[in-house]
């Protein structure tokens, strides 16, 4: 689990290896559907995310890292969440990069919403680890892509 200090990635890389359907979710532990239907967010060939509520997103009507859904096809193609990014920050900057460089579609299905309630959540219960996964993450996501996202989502999942 993220919270023992395994890291998203590495968790949700685990889940991709036991997948077995025709469509992979990736969900926060903190998300709830509120309104929709999840089976919305099957699209063939299209990476989808629901509206969340109480979390930026990376990616304004679009990819949402808690909480978005894949055909399987599109895991097997693009691969795993990169492991270099330890505990948690930017494995999802990163995958949607490599998206996006497959020419993979990201779409926000209005239809569902999700809640994020943030209660919980990793980065408080370790802030000073989150603060040097951060960093090193930030480090090694510039080193691959060249640029830095916006550091909104982190400061927002503390408060500030």
């Amino acid at each position: 689990m993220v919270n023992e200090g395994t890291g998203f990635a590495r968790n949700v890389n685990a889940g991709f290896r036991v997948a077995s359907g025709d469509f992979i979710a990736v969900v926060g532990n903190d998300s709830r559907v509120v309104e929709g239907d999840v089976y919305d967010l099957c699209v063939p060939g299209v990476v989808t995310s629901p509206v969340v509520e109480g979390k930026p997103g990376i990616e304004p009507g679009g990819f949402h890292g808690t909480f978005w859904v894949a055909p399987h096809e599109v895991i097997e193609r693009i691969g795993s969440l990169d492991e270099r990014f330890e505990g948690a920050f930017f494995e999802d900057d990163a995958y949607l990069e490599r998206l996006r460089e497959a020419g993979v579609p990201t779409v926000q299905i209005s239809s569902v919403r999700v809640e994020s309630s943030r209660i919980g959540l990793t980065m408080s219960k370790v802030p000073e680890q989150a603060d040097a996964w951060y960093e090193a993450n930030a480090r090694r996501f510039a080193e691959k892509w060249g640029w830095t996202p916006s550091p909104l989502e982190f400061q927002d999942a503390e408060g500030s």
